[in-house]
């Protein structure tokens, strides 16, 4: 149910908000006291109106200099907005950087309880909240030595499981996902689908496309400070992105007959059939993937089968692609299609038609039944069927 619906108020809300940023490099320590000289201002925020809902994590995207930070600043009440009105409905944990903005002579541990105290965290959660931080650092025996010896990966390290163990119910969370080894990624990305089950609110700004899709329902995108797009992340990412959304019909093509929907069992068999027309007889090769979208458990690239080489007779074909014992748990999924030549002489790779969520015309596929947990191994078998006249 929407919160208009319900009648719940956003948890974040920003109102035709902008920020000025005044310019210095003329100014007298007289000018500033006295407020008598009309200091030129950069507009860092243009304008910017946005709503998140109870529970949802909201994507903002942009290049550098696009103004994200800067809303997450204003939003977070770093910053004065120039003009607008930031609400937020719910209590507040920023993370702007993973960095220690503090006194490196203190020990991780002195750190910790130096921002808890800060957060004005009961007394009572004290203990709970530093054995969390150590736990999630995993930073071992250097936790109680000073912040100054630590590597940059130790920091962030401290510095996220600091800024994500207290229990709040809004987080404005700045490129923090896509930096750190492959392991402290995951682990953050563990943290922030847990926020997601808990019905955390929050935003993440990034400029990292993926990690919008792998999180967010709804992104916004930013460009010189002004709000460019706004909507469900994967058109806004395709145009974000500038991808097209059709192909000029090549001499291969999959048709109006391939249904926009499969549905299969668990360790069961699945036969996926894709209906083709080919102008004159050739040979294509079928690439077939599936994408988890379920933002609370991930967004992933969950199999990839091997190109199946497929000989088309002139007209009407059908590609069949065989998986005898389905690995996948139930659940809802991506399924993209490509069908695909190799140039002869440059061996070249050239795509003739397409069904992915990157061109905005994915097929699904629903697998249906109990929760089967386990693997299983795949034997892929393709055949090409001509269909009758």
């Amino acid at each position: 149910m929407s919160n208009s619906a319900s009648g719940q108020r956003p948890a974040i809300e920003a109102q035709r908000v902008s920020k000025d940023f005044f310019l210095l490099e003329n100014a007298s320590v007289w000018d500033l006291l006295s407020g008598r000289h009309e200091l030129p201002a950069h507009r860092a925020l243009h304008d910017v109106t946005l709503s998140v809902p109870h529970g949802e994590i909201v994507g903002v995207l942009g290049n550098n200099g696009a103004g994200k930070s800067t809303l997450l600043r204003t939003l977070g009440g770093i910053y004065a907005p120039s003009a607008g009105l930031v609400t937020l409905h719910g209590d507040v944990s920023a993370i702007f950087e993973l960095g220690v903005a503090s006194n490196e002579f203190l020990s991780g541990r002195e750190y910790a309880l130096r921002t808890f105290e800060q957060m004005s965290g009961p007394a009572d959660d004290r203990q709970v909240y530093l054995a969390e931080v150590e736990e999630f650092a995993e930073l071992g025996e250097h936790f109680d030595k000073p912040v100054k010896t630590y590597s940059a990966g130790m920091k962030a390290r401290l510095f996220f499981a600091v800024a994500t163990s207290f229990r709040k119910s809004i987080f404005l969370i700045d490129e923090v996902l896509s930096v750190g080894d492959s392991y402290f990624r995951a682990r953050c990305w563990q943290r922030m689908r847990d926020f997601k089950r808990r019905g955390v609110s929050g935003i993440l700004a990034t400029h990292d496309w993926s990690s919008v899709l792998k999180l967010c329902e709804r992104c916004y995108v930013l460009d010189h400070g002004k709000v460019a797009l706004s909507g469900d992340s994967y058109p806004v990412v395709r145009q974000y992105l500038g991808l097209e959304q059709d192909f000029e019909r090549a001499d291969v093509w999959l048709t109006d007959a391939l249904p926009t929907s499969y549905r299969g069992r668990p360790f069961e068999e699945l036969q996926l059939s894709f209906p083709l027309h080919a102008d004159d007889k050739t040979v294509v090769s079928i690439l077939v993937s599936l994408e988890l979208t379920d933002r609370t458990v991930g967004w992933e690239n969950v199999m990839l089968l091997d190109p199946q080489e497929a000989v088309l007779e002139k007209g009407e074909n059908t590609v069949s692609v065989r998986i005898p014992h389905l690995p996948l748990v139930p659940g809802s999924y991506m399924l993209h299609i490509g069908v695909l030549r190799r140039t002869p002489g440059t061996g070249e790779v050239v795509t003739l038609d397409a069904r992915t969520w990157y061109h905005g015309n994915s097929l699904s596929l629903v697998i249906e039944g109990d929760e089967t947990p386990g693997v299983a191994s795949l034997n892929l078998v393709g055949r090409v069927r001509r269909r009758s006249p």
